[in-house]
């Protein structure tokens, strides 16, 4: 009779080492001796630190959601040890099984907003073809299935480095084999590897590495084209690239995130001048339209206030010496949160003029009859207020999408001080075809 087994098996309690992490498991997972590396400073707690904490804290509620009883039959599916996975862990086996996987990494991407594109699912469907195609790595496909089902049993957070680090363009491929990582020994037990590899993106925030070579062209000694996985502290060991000469903090710069991250500086490696060039097209095309933009604010904003008009080319030229003191200030180091803030005055501005027009002037618009103020007091109190508002909740990090609350907030805000502060309070009137002329 199966009967008694069944009941058995469902009543036993699953061992926790068969179960996806929980969210708190997950952030005291990365305290695990792992080198991380960031502006020369290693980090203590990967957790914590101001660089990667935001993100450790969104994987951590994916981790949650694996186990929300509301999401859990859509994410998992059960594992072979009793316990059950992210469905974009295993390689489906029927129409059925593919359109389920689907509809789990909509639903587990639903949570960041889509804005985690290297989440675990990312290397986890990856991992899903050690299962289905382990003939591929002929000779050890003993080993790729056990990855398969280790992966599965904890839902494990796997990051890549394909790419070997750049060292001399100008004198070929093979001009860094002192530094890539390549085989130096190989034994009944396994093989022996030094030297260095790029890591991907995310790559803090992981469990584990697979190492392998992705390269425009073949690697002609097989020495140089090894593929393995590895624990993180065992390969920052490697990628700090000590046997290599580098100091701690070079390599950990060479492969820190925001170097993974600057698109613009691959495009220029793999495409050499003409990557080169066209990155710097598009960037001197980007800042001339910055700083024509930025002087016609500044020439509306001391006229507002002055009365007086100054030339353009005058206010291009403050434009950028007020952007190289920024710079010299640190404002690049504070980027990502300069772009948040600007984000709750973008939106909080977009609120007052969709309020204004549809909620305010009920969408009629009169050109006989329309006057445009020099200062429209209402508007400028409910950017400031919905800007400050939604500026304070991210940085004291009570809500890190402020800036939608400057928008609603400037939306129902604005149409209550316009009714208090109507049109002409405070300020005088241009005709519309002088305010039109200066926004030209």
């Amino acid at each position: 009779m199966m009967t008694g087994n069944a009941n058995q098996s469902a009543s036993s309690p699953v061992n926790r080492d068969h179960l996806p992490f929980t969210g708190d498991e997950y952030l005291e997972s990365l305290n695990d001796g792992r080198e991380v590396w960031i502006y020369g400073e290693r980090v203590e707690n990967i957790a914590e630190h101001p660089a990667f904490r935001n993100s450790a804290r969104m994987i951590a509620r994916m981790y949650d959601a694996l186990h929300d009883p509301a999401r859990k039959g859509i994410l998992t599916a059960p594992t072979e040890g009793g316990g059950f996975t992210h469905r974009f862990y295993q390689a489906p086996k029927s129409v059925e099984e593919q359109v389920a996987s689907r509809d789990a990494i909509a639903e587990w991407q639903k949570i960041a907003w889509g804005w985690m594109g290297r989440s675990p699912d990312y290397k986890g469907c990856f991992l899903g073809t050690l299962g289905a195609n382990a003939e591929f790595y002929r000779g050890f496909e003993d080993n790729a299935r056990n990855w398969y089902r280790k992966a599965q049993e904890k839902t494990w957070y796997i990051n890549h480095a394909i790419m070997n680090p750049p060292v001399d363009r100008g004198m070929g491929a093979d001009a860094g084999k002192d530094v890539f990582i390549r085989v130096t020994k190989e034994t009944d037990a396994g093989f022996y590897v030094k030297g260095a590899k790029v890591v991907a993106t995310g790559s803090a925030l992981t469990h584990y590495t697979f190492v392998g070579h992705v390269g425009q062209v073949a690697v002609q000694d097989p020495a140089f084209s090894p593929v393995f996985i590895g624990g993180m502290p065992e390969v920052i060991d490697h990628l700090m690239a000590n046997d290599a000469g580098l100091s701690e903090e070079a390599a950990g710069a060479a492969g820190s995130t925001y170097v993974m991250e600057n698109t613009g500086a691959f495009f220029v490696i793999f495409a050499g001048w003409m990557g080169f060039i066209t990155i710097y097209a598009a960037q001197a095309k980007a800042q001339a339209i910055n700083a024509y933009s930025g002087s016609l604010s500044l020439v509306n904003l001391i006229d507002s206030l002055t009365g007086w008009k100054p030339g353009r080319a005058a206010m291009v030229v403050i434009g950028n010496v007020i952007a190289l003191v920024m710079i010299a200030a640190g404002i690049l180091e504070q980027f990502a949160a300069y772009l948040a803030y600007l984000g709750s005055m973008t939106l909080g501005m977009c609120g007052v003029m969709i309020a204004d027009y549809y909620l305010v002037r009920r969408a009629r618009y009169d050109r006989a009859t329309h006057r445009v103020e020099k200062w429209n007091w209402a508007g400028v109190i409910t950017l400031v207020l919905s800007a400050a508002v939604g500026t304070v909740l991210m940085a004291t990090d009570v809500f890190a999408l402020g800036f939608l609350v400057s928008f609603v907030l400037a939306l129902a805000a604005y149409p209550v001080l316009r009714s208090l502060l109507p049109e002409g309070t405070g300020t005088t009137f241009v005709a519309g075809e002088e305010a039109v002329e200066e926004a030209v």
